[in-house]
């Protein structure tokens, strides 16, 4: 068993403090990528944020405002 003050056991007070202010309408919580989904789910506050995406790598290039390669793909069909 980890000691209370590993990293893990910080991490998942993170992860429930996260999702008890997500509740209670004082944060938006946006988790991104399989692996941190998985952790989340681990942790039992998957069900308590507000956004998760299992597409890590997509969801950062879209947010920076970049153009997706498939987005971008269906847009010029619809125009054509």
């Amino acid at each position: 068993m980890p000691s209370p003050n590993s990293a893990i056991n910080r991490l998942f007070a993170v992860t429930q403090a996260s999702g008890d202010m997500t509740q209670s309408g004082n944060l938006v919580t946006v988790a991104s990528g399989a692996d941190t989904v998985a952790a989340l789910n681990v942790a039992n506050v998957s069900s308590r944020f507000a956004y998760l995406l299992t597409a890590g790598g997509a969801f950062l290039e879209w947010f920076e405002g970049k153009d997706l390669l498939g987005i971008k793909a269906l847009r010029t069909s619809l125009e054509n």
